[in-house]
């Protein structure tokens, strides 16, 4: 006991060590109980807060869960009002619809209606007992999301403003919750309705005897409850209720008491509405631990006290009795009575050893006493002076002396030391100012030159020289992902203008084929007018066969006439064969070419999918500076003051993969634009092929039709020759004559027929090569839409790299055809 506190103590505590001690036991038997009381007040205070810190986080996570499924509800139900059954107002279908859709929901989704609000009433439902019910009888009160996440409440009139929900209402004795949605171009909407006794299984009640509800702020009205007769009653004071009246103050969430019920409740906001859910629990139960913890500290603080009060029964008091005896013989001493006789107990405690201790102060003090006797008498030869007196006061001072000296020398080295490690520390704070300044300036750096590539600039590159790895690594992808995407991008440029070039020539041999389909039509025309002529003669020397000898000269001469005609129409047809061979031909290569076209569309779609690869590499670049800005966050927060560089980079790597995010978006989309270009040139260049293949069918057509012709001509000719030959021997074989004129107009009157069949071929294949036309120029248009698109895009044309220019000649070998190959075979 300090000696300033031991003088506030009367003589006679001072001057008993019993008393003292039932002080000291007494004093720590109040402190005890003041810490154990102290303790207590803490501790149930900081669970009775964990205990309501939980309860809020709860009711927070419940009151989450709960926006989200009016959400996932208002999402389902403008869904439905979307399908195109439900828009047509087909009855049938929209039944059928309803049904479909409600197979999908949740339990505690039990109907969905169509509702005609021009009457009001419910037209269509998956229950056919609410069909007719009429919406004003429900006294709905519905909500609307405004702007900033407000809420407007209105009661139902008629109208459905786009997507809403109820509050929770009573129809036949079962209470609900509503979400509607208005349906385009009909005065109806769609009713998805939800039973809300379903609802409170979701609820997390960990506390038995716990409870939740969802309260109305407006109104403070019961929305949800496990409880049937709660729902829609009157919570508490109602508007008045203290987590209402928090509520209202826009306190998101909380946790409160209510004495008057013994209750713990939690309350929190559902964001999105105007509810309140407050989940409830009796305080014996959620504090039941606090409860333990009083019980377990009471206990502590009795076996504390029957622990003092044992230890001063027995130890203090033969210590109490030890002391006394001390206190006498040290009385006896200081009185210059070294002569004492010292009980021995047999102790070898500690008492035992102050009493030891105490004999050998008592025989130095002797021997002291005796030495200074001798010096005082002069005997220096006294026996007494050899004995060894130890304790001086000089070997003492010459101790302490030497370790003072040496403290003193520690401490200069430790005072060194300290001053190097604080040089250390600046010197480290400055380099790492130095690196963040770096950092920075590097960030802005990097942010600039995504920004431009993002806008379609991709020849922009980082620099791949900064010092820090991690940005170094940063830069090496980016410049390979930026290379990868100018090379794609070069690439369909260029497979664009290959297919916009192999497109014009298309349309070019398409004009030469339907040249070449004109001249057959032409040539087949002149045919069918010869064999015409042919047939009238034929029919005139049939007439006049009976005056045989008269007109032999004239017959001779017809002969003639006929035979030249015979000859051209015969030199006609084989032109007309050869023709249609090439324009067969022709509509070969056409369609070779197109098959050619389609496998380098293909190859098209192949680099927009290299494109999306691109774009998963830029969003994994994303979530690693990610990753970077939360490494700089922590070695800012780590580094304390000297962590404000670090934690600028670590906004401005954030905002970086923020805009490389943005970035990633833009070229997404500008992808999908491109790849619906790409899809309908596909499905342009398969209608190409379709009309190819149906001008190839038409060609064939007039080929067998030319093949026929040509028999036919070939054949009348033979005739023709053969009267020529014979005319000479008329006379004598008029009736031979007579017959082959017969067969002669016969097979003239067959050339005629074939002849018009041609050029009714002709015309239907000059008709399916315009279409070939049609659809070659369409693809040229779109071909140009291609170009247009890739334009967005900034890149180095130069073909620098050697891969650029092989891959470019790839493509350019894999278009360019033999231009001999596509000339008509005619010329």
């Amino acid at each position: 006991m300090p000696l300033s506190a031991a003088r506030l103590l009367p003589d006679r505590v001072r001057g008993s060590y019993v008393a003292k001690f039932a002080l000291v036991m007494v004093a720590v038997l109040v402190i005890t109980v003041g810490a154990a009381a102290f303790f207590y007040v803490d501790i149930t205070g900081e669970l009775t807060a964990n205990v309501q810190s939980e309860m809020e986080l709860a009711a927070d996570d419940d009151a989450g869960e709960l926006a989200n499924w009016v959400e996932t509800n208002e999402q389902a139900v403008e869904t439905i009002a979307t399908r195109e059954e439900v828009v047509n107002s087909d009855d049938e279908a929209i039944d059928t619809a309803l049904e479909e859709e409600l197979e999908t929901m949740p339990t505690e989704i039990v109907g969905l209606h169509y509702a005609d609000l021009e009457t009001g009433e419910i037209a269509h439902s998956t229950d056919d007992e609410t069909v007719g019910t009429d919406l004003a009888d429900l006294d709905l009160e519905l909500h609307t999301r405004l702007s900033g996440g407000d809420v407007t409440e209105f009661e139902f009139q008629g109208g459905i403003p786009g997507t809403t929900y109820s509050d929770t209402y009573d129809r036949d004795g079962d209470h609900f919750i509503a979400f509607f949605s208005s349906i385009d171009g009909a005065d109806a909407a769609v009713m998805i309705e939800a039973d809300v006794t379903e609802l409170d299984a979701t609820f997390n009640d960990q506390i038995e005897g716990g409870y939740t509800q969802v309260i109305d702020i407006d109104d403070g009205d019961v929305m949800i409850a496990d409880d049937h007769d709660a729902v829609l009653s009157t919570y508490r004071d109602g508007t008045d209720s203290r987590a209402v009246t928090e509520a209202d103050l826009d306190i998101a969430s909380g946790a409160l008491e209510y004495d008057d019920t013994d209750e713990v409740a939690a309350y929190a906001q559902v964001e999105g509405t105007d509810w309140l859910l407050v989940s409830h629990a009796p305080q014996d139960e959620a504090y039941a631990i606090t409860r333990d913890v009083a019980t377990s500290l009471i206990g502590l603080i009795g076996i504390s006290l029957a622990g003092f009060l044992v230890i001063g029964a027995t130890i203090g008091r033969s210590t109490a009795r030890a002391m006394d005896d001390l206190a006498d013989n040290a009385t006896a001493l200081s009185h210059g009575e070294t002569d004492l006789e010292l009980d021995d107990d047999g102790r070898i405690d500690e008492v035992g050893q102050v009493r030891a201790s105490f004999d050998g102060i008592r025989r130095y003090l002797e021997t002291a006493a005796e030495q200074a006797d001798a010096i005082a008498r002069q005997e220096f030869d006294a026996p007494v002076l050899e004995e060894d007196v130890p304790g001086k006061l000089g070997d003492s001072l010459e101790t302490m002396r030497t370790d003072l000296e040496t403290y003193i020398d520690d401490v200069e080295t430790s005072r060194e030391e300290a001053e190097a490690a604080q040089a250390e520390a600046a010197e480290a704070r400055r380099e790492a100012e130095e690196l963040a300044e770096d950092l920075e300036r590097k960030a802005g750096e990097f942010g600039q030159v995504m920004g431009e590539a993002a806008e379609g600039d991709l020849t922009q590159r980082l620099d791949e020289g900064v010092d820090n790895e991690a940005l170094a690594a940063i830069a090496r992808a980016f410049n390979e992902m930026l290379e990868d995407l100018e090379r794609t991008i070069v690439d369909i440029q260029t497979l664009a203008e290959d297919v916009d070039h192999v497109s014009t020539d298309v349309t070019g041999r398409v004009a030469e084929i339907e040249n070449a389909s004109e001249e057959v039509s032409r040539s087949a025309e002149e045919i069918a007018t010869a064999t015409a002529d042919q047939s009238d003669r034929f029919r005139t020397v049939n007439g006049e066969m009976n005056d045989l000898s008269a007109t032999i000269e004239e017959i001779a001469s017809t002969a003639d006439d006929v035979a030249s005609v015979s000859s051209r129409a015969a030199e006609r047809a084989d032109v007309a064969g050869a023709a249609a061979s090439d324009i067969h031909e022709e509509m070969n290569r056409l369609e070779h070419r197109a098959e050619e076209i389609t496998a380098q569309v293909g190859q098209l779609d192949a680099e927009m999918g290299e494109i999306s690869e691109i774009v998963d590499l830029i969003d994994d670049i994303a979530e690693q500076t990610n990753l970077l800005a939360l490494n700089a966050s922590i070695e800012a927060a780590s580094a304390a003051e000297g962590g404000d560089g670090f934690a600028v980079v670590a906004s401005e790597v954030k905002s970086l993969a923020e805009e490389t995010g943005e970035a990633t978006q833009e070229v997404d989309a500008l992808i999908a634009e491109v790849q619906g270009s790409v899809d309908e040139t596909v499905a342009e260049i398969d209608r190409m092929r379709e009309q190819v293949d149906r001008g190839m069918d038409a060609v064939d057509e007039g080929t067998e039709a030319i093949e026929g012709i040509t028999e036919q001509v070939e054949r009348a000719n033979d005739g023709v020759q053969s009267i020529n030959e014979a005319t000479d021997e008329q006379a004598r074989a008029s009736e031979r004559v007579v017959t082959m004129v017969d067969e002669a107009t016969e097979s003239s009157e067959a050339t005629r027929d074939e002849t018009e069949t041609v050029a009714a071929a002709t015309e239907e294949q000059t008709a399916t090569i315009s279409d070939v036309a049609a659809g070659a120029q369409s693809l040229t248009e779109m071909a140009d839409d291609l170009r247009a698109s890739l334009d967005a895009f900034e890149v180095d044309g130069g073909g620098g790299r050697d891969s650029e220019g092989e891959r470019a000649r790839e493509t350019d070998i894999v278009l360019r055809h033999d231009e001999d190959d596509l000339e008509p075979a005619d010329g």
